[in-house]
């Protein structure tokens, strides 16, 4: 490959290795915004005929979880030991999928190591051939 070739390709590689780092970057507000609308959620389900004779009554289902849930409907009036309650019928019922911040933290933390992973080595392969273009250079000069 001629010097100009591969001063192209090392450009490239620096452009898409900077790139991949930003992102890497951008991947921690994300995750501040998250959390920012997780909230301790409590999920149940209202048990069968449980409303007859007054107020319904609640199974709980699993532990409470830090959740982001946006529709306010879904909550219930209810809040035990800092967890809100959230009816999982309605959910279902409304086709409404809550994230788990824990979910969000994978997703991110595995997003993080790829872009930190891949923008150095591009920036590496940047590097070396850059180095390449260069020692060619030369050699092309003094033959």
């Amino acid at each position: 490959m001629s010097p100009a070739t591969l001063r192209i390709f090392a450009k490239g590689s620096l452009v898409i290795g900077a790139a991949l780092l930003v992102a890497l970057v951008a991947t921690f507000p994300l995750r501040e915004q998250a959390a920012s609308k997780a909230q301790n959620i409590q999920l149940v389900q209202k048990q069968d005929g449980s409303d007859i004779f007054g107020e319904p009554e609640y199974t709980k289902l699993g532990s409470p979880q830090m959740i982001i849930i946006e529709d306010p409907k879904a909550f219930l009036d209810k809040e035990e030991e800092g967890a809100k309650w959230v009816d999982d019928a309605y959910l279902k019922a409304n086709k409404i999928y809550p994230v788990q911040l824990k979910s969000i933290d994978a997703t991110l933390t595995i997003g993080r190591y790829a872009f930190a992973f891949f923008g150095i080595d591009f920036l590496i392969l940047a590097w070396i051939l850059n180095r390449a273009a260069g020692k060619r250079g030369a050699q092309t000069a003094t033959a």
